[in-house]
């Protein structure tokens, strides 16, 4: 007995977790038996590609070539400031060297906080957009789902979905109506 309580494979989580996983396998052994004359159908959809093919993707990346194209002008305007600050510091007393430095480090504070703020806006706009996004593409997916007889619809997500074939993803479909006109 007292091996037994010693031995490493008799440890209570171990076989706790034994018992789940044999009911588990068995479960699903007789799930499959019962339900074998019905197959599980299954799909998959790339819900990145497809809200980049979106309209709403589409505006958001505009959005955001508009934003970046703006902060960087921003950003550049202050890295300009700055360069004429060291400039004009040169051969300087020490009190305006001084002064000077002060001047750089708010330049250099008011460049990151454009940065920051650019960042937020960013993730504000692709928030909305795919709210946006979703609440179209739900009762689509649901419609897909209804009419094809799909048990399960998985993102096609790399790492997550090992394999898929072109025959089960629902993409294409759905793009056609999320974008009709398409």
């Amino acid at each position: 007995m007292s091996m037994l309580k010693n031995h490493p494979m008799s440890s209570p989580h171990r076989v706790k977790g034994r018992l789940i996983l044999l009911s588990i396998v068995l479960g699903l052994v007789f799930a499959s038996a019962a339900s074998a004359q019905e197959a599980t159908k299954i799909a998959v959809v790339d819900l990145d590609a497809l809200f980049f093919s979106a309209s709403e993707g589409t505006r958001l990346r505009d959005q955001l070539a508009d934003l970046e194209k703006t902060t960087k002008a921003e950003v550049e305007a202050i890295e300009q400031t700055m360069r004429k600050i060291r400039q004009d510091a040169v051969g300087k007393s020490a009190i305006e060297q001084r002064d000077a430095a002060r001047e750089l480090e708010d330049a250099e504070r008011q460049a990151r906080r454009a940065a920051e703020n650019a960042q937020r806006t960013a993730a504000k706009l692709e928030q909305t957009a795919r709210a946006s996004y979703n609440t179209r593409l739900e009762p689509l997916l649901r419609e897909v789902q209804e009419t094809e007889g799909f048990d399960l619809i998985l993102n096609k997500t790399p790492g997550i979905v090992v394999f898929a074939s072109t025959a089960i993803d629902v993409s294409q479909a759905l793009l056609a109506k999320l974008e009709p006109g398409q």
